[in-house]
């Protein structure tokens, strides 16, 4: 019988240690998502010596590894695993059950020979034996935050590293509950407490992790190691209703901080809803351009990024408030 997508399940847990597949059992956490390319890569070895044939050679075994990404509607609480994929967190409670939740990019490995959180993934359909595997050792590269005018606030989240596994494959667990999406209608963008009109607005963290091999280990990579410098960048579309933008870029000016809120639609306590805020410190534009595709309003296409602020403490932050005990994330 076919596979149906509606009927499929993503579930992640975070493992204590790099190459221990985390506790499928008692511990994973099944998200809603709108799609995951998580791929499995077997690139052989592929020999260049002449031999009297006009063929290619035999080909061996090379590395092995699982890369590629989920993109979801995000959730107030389905986010936070995410989001702790990718970034340091510290809980706190705000208020009765609830809790506010602060992400930051990481300082230092989350655990040996894995900079961010070693995650195991399960994929399946709970309507079939069919199609399920795990995939353990993942580690987040990259989330991008995205919000246009008339949709839903979205994030996509990159893997590396992987490996897969041949244990049972749990997919049964229910769906994470009191998932709140964010709507366009309760955001606002704001630069240095000032608020903007903009269409849309994607922010992206990208750790350069790759993964490592060593002679001697397996066909699957021994460690993802942090290779580079964390990347903070932005890009919106503004109407173009003044030069101030313009101004800012040709002065090669820091403008300050751009923050981004959205809050959730239903009341969760008496005075609060859910929240999440994604503050870019010390932004800065890279590039102006106009767009002018018709009779109508012409726009500005925005890209730039963060830095990081040396009083803060940090480039990009992730703030959410939500009845999510952190023990999840």
């Amino acid at each position: 019988m076919p596979i149906y997508g509606n009927k499929s399940a993503l579930g992640l847990v975070f493992q204590n240690s790099y190459g221990t597949v985390g506790d499928l059992t008692n511990s994973t956490t099944n998200i809603p998502y709108l799609s995951e390319t998580l791929t499995t890569n077997m690139e052989d070895i592929l020999s260049d010596q002449i031999d009297g044939t006009y063929d290619e050679n035999n080909r061996y075994r090379g590395q092995h590894h699982v890369s590629g990404d989920i993109e979801v509607e995000v959730g107030a609480a389905s986010i936070g695993m995410l989001i702790s994929c990718m970034m340091n967190k510290t809980s706190s409670v705000t208020s009765d059950n609830i809790f506010t939740h602060t992400w930051q990019g990481r300082e230092s490995e989350a655990v040996a020979k894995c900079w961010n959180k070693p995650t195991t993934i399960s994929i399946g359909s709970n309507e079939s034996g069919l199609g399920k595997k795990n995939v353990l050792n993942l580690c987040a590269t990259s989330m991008e935050f995205s919000l246009e005018q008339g949709g839903f606030l979205k994030a996509k989240t990159a893997f590396v590293g992987g490996a897969d596994n041949a244990g049972t494959v749990d997919v049964s667990n229910a769906y994470i509950s009191n998932d709140d999406l964010f709507t366009w209608d309760n955001s606002s963008l704001s630069l240095n407490g000032v608020g903007m009109e903009a269409e849309s607005i994607t922010v992206n963290v990208t750790d350069p992790v790759e993964p490592q091999f060593t002679l001697a280990e397996s066909y699957w990579p021994y460690a993802n190691r942090l290779n580079g410098f964390r990347d903070v960048t932005f890009s919106m579309v503004l109407p173009w209703d003044n030069n101030s933008a313009y101004t800012d870029f040709f002065n090669d000016t820091n403008i300050g901080t751009l923050k981004l809120y959205v809050a959730g639609t239903t009341e969760i306590q008496s005075g609060y809803n859910n929240e999440i805020t994604i503050d870019v410190e010390r932004a800065r534009y890279e590039s102006v351009e106009k767009s002018a595709g018709g009779p109508g309003e012409v726009m500005l296409n925005i890209s730039g990024r963060g830095q990081y602020d040396d009083t803060n403490g940090y480039a990009v932050q992730i703030t959410m408030i939500n009845s999510q005990d952190g023990a999840l994330y």
